[in-house]
């Protein structure tokens, strides 16, 4: 680092190389990009803690892209055209951790005497032991879409990340631009707790109708990982219009895409939403007449409707999404 003494700002050189480092404000690290070296600018962040997973090349992705296409019946037959391709290196906090604690939960069901109907709460009770990989980004914007699908997709497999630092990476065949890191390691660590819990907590809400006790703790922190994940946007266009497909750039699945909408998908769905309106004038007619549900009757026709009016509208959409 040189301080010349007619700037009060500071210029920074990378440790490895010398090059001139790109640093704004809240910077915590900036990757290097000349030698991809990274140039750790928080004392909550060691240089152990930080990977890459690095990308396959350019033209891999671009024929990930076609693949899909060409295996796909809805696209095989359009003619589309890319029109841009790029990837970056996303930043990402991930752990593993433990939790433990205990769980009560309720249901409601009902419960059939002779020719009525009586409603019964029965409870369930669970010890928590769990021990999960969480992750966050490392970032406090999340602008590209997929990104997240990215992230859940590494966390199921955790295969080939490497050490940043490692002196093995080719970085001539892996480089990418890198996205800012703008939350440390302690703050990290401290949100990956609360949403360890926190995800626990909606679990076993969705296990029944309510949650009567919980409590949960992470009690243990196994490891704690800065990871850059390789996310690639493919641009391509299809009669003036414009539509995006997101891949992982280290096993080039494609994890969030959008697509044009046929004109056999929108009679489909055009179909479908007629269908919904026709079949649900009778059967609430069924409902109605049910002595100890009628709460249905009154409470299914407005979901029938909803439905009818969902389906019929994404006939109108100019595309649909895919997500994996």
């Amino acid at each position: 680092m040189y301080t010349g003494s007619e700037s009060p700002q500071a210029v920074y050189t990378c440790a490895r190389c010398g090059a001139p480092l790109e640093v704004g404000p809240g910077t915590l690290i900036t990757v290097c990009k000349y030698c991809g070296y990274p140039n750790i600018l928080s004392s909550t962040i060691e240089l152990s803690d930080v990977y890459i997973v690095p990308t396959q090349p350019r033209n891999y992705v671009i024929g990930a892209f076609q693949r899909l296409a060409a295996g796909d019946s809805d696209l095989s037959s359009l003619k589309l055209d890319i029109l841009d391709v790029e990837g970056v290196y996303f930043p990402a906090w991930y752990s593993q951790i433990h939790v433990s604690g205990i769980a009560s939960w309720y249901k409601r069901v009902y419960v059939k005497e002779g020719d009525s109907y009586r409603v019964e709460t029965r409870y369930y009770k669970e010890s928590i032991d769990r021990e999960h990989i969480f992750y966050i980004p490392a970032r406090h914007q999340v602008t590209g879409a997929g990104t997240y699908n990215a992230m859940a997709h590494f966390a199921a497999h955790m295969d080939g990340a490497v050490q940043l630092a490692s002196e093995k990476l080719d970085w001539e065949k892996i480089k990418l631009d890198f996205l800012g890191v703008d939350l440390d390691k302690t703050r990290a660590l401290e949100s990956i707790k609360d949403d360890a819990v926190d995800a626990l907590r909606e679990e076993y809400r969705r296990r029944g109708d309510g949650i009567d006790f919980f409590e949960a703790r992470v009690d243990a922190v196994r490891w704690v990982r800065l990871v850059y994940l390789p996310i690639w946007e493919v641009v391509y266009t299809y009669r003036d219009n414009t539509y995006l497909a997101v891949f992982t750039g280290w096993d080039l699945r494609c994890v969030y895409r959008t697509e044009p909408l046929t004109a056999a998908q929108r009679a489909e769905r055009v179909g479908a939403a007629s269908l919904i309106s026709l079949v649900s004038g009778p059967l609430s007619g069924v409902l109605a007449g049910m002595q100890k549900n009628s709460s249905l009757a009154l409470f299914v026709p407005f979901l029938l409707a909803g439905a009818a009016y969902s389906t019929a509208r994404s006939a109108f959409k100019g595309a649909r999404v895919e997500e994996s």
